[in-house]
């Protein structure tokens, strides 16, 4: 019974304060339908930037909210979630599904870019470093799950078009040293590029792989067609080496060899080179193999003669 006393006095107490606030310091002031009141001054009420329209949605700065909030300006928050799971350990995380083809779980789009100067659709800045034994991640995708047949799963895809110069990926950094990539794959798995790729060149030109520099391989395989077997066939005729003698010493060069002058202009063709070198070595050998024989001759006259 003290305990209730006590209470409703206590009560008493603070209706009678509020009152005589109320009579000494009346407030004045008046807002606008639809618009969430707030304090212009210590006993002032006016209109906040908080509008809530007829179908209860909540306009921050605007009129015509065209969501359950929609705010016209800045926002601001240490944490941020869009889904139905609360966020841990995120600053901001979007959690939901997109089953409709086509339609992002995220969609960001500027249609007014300023004309001048880097325009960014999305910045992504981590300046904290990673420490000992971590990996920091200036963006991370995944992408997983087993769907139909014939689908794909892909943590990231670019696009860029529409000017003279586009680059779907740009990387700037980071600057050449030890255990510096500008792309590093750890993954297994087979590349694929469906274009031409310049290494040290941003002209490939026709060519598939376009180095400007220097290739260091351990084995080179090149695919080589019309290798000539057909030389040790019968009835291969070779080039009488008096006229071989005449030819080299006109144009400087083996029959059917290029010269150094289309060298120059058109780069060493390697499985080309490859298959001619080849035929003028199996015609070495069958000039050598008859050289052989008639020397052989000319021994086998020589001993009769002698004796």
């Amino acid at each position: 019974m003290k305990t209730c006393r006590v209470f409703v006095e206590i009560s008493l107490f603070s209706l009678l304060t509020i009152y005589l606030s109320f009579a000494q310091s009346p407030i004045t002031g008046s807002g606008t339908s639809q618009y969430v009141p707030k304090y212009t001054d210590s006993t002032k009420i006016g209109n906040s930037i908080i509008y809530v329209s007829g179908t209860d949605n909540v306009g921050v700065g605007t009129t015509t909210p065209g969501a359950t909030v929609d705010v016209n300006g800045s926002l601001k928050s240490n944490s941020l979630t869009i889904g139905t799971t609360v966020a841990s350990n995120y600053p901001a995380r979007i959690v939901g599904s997109s089953t409709a083809q086509g339609f992002p779980l995220l969609y960001l789009s500027e249609s007014t870019p300023a004309t001048t100067g880097v325009t960014y659709g999305l910045s992504v800045i981590h300046s904290g470093g990673a420490t000992s034994g971590r990996t920091a991640y200036g963006i991370s995708g995944t992408s997983t799950g087993n769907g139909t047949t014939g689908g794909k799963n892909i943590g990231g895809a670019f696009n860029a078009s529409g000017n003279t110069t586009n680059y779907s990926i740009q990387i700037g950094g980071p600057s050449a040293g030890t255990n510096n990539y500008a792309i590093y794959s750890a993954s297994s798995a087979q590349s694929y590029f469906a274009g031409n790729i310049g290494i040290g060149t941003a002209s490939p030109d026709t060519f598939k792989l376009k180095a400007n520099g220097t290739i260091k391989a351990k084995e080179v395989v090149v695919e080589v067609i019309g290798w000539p077997d057909y030389v040790f066939e019968d009835g291969y005729t070779l080039q009488p080496l008096e006229e071989l003698e005449k030819e080299v010493r006109t144009t400087k060069r083996l029959p059917g060899i290029p010269s150094a002058a289309e060298i120059g202009a058109r780069g060493l063709h390697v499985a080309e080179m490859q298959a001619k070198m080849m035929k003028k070595i199996e015609e070495l050998t069958l000039y050598v193999i008859e050289i052989k024989k008639d020397n052989a001759l000319l021994h086998a006259r020589v001993s009769k003669l002698s004796h």
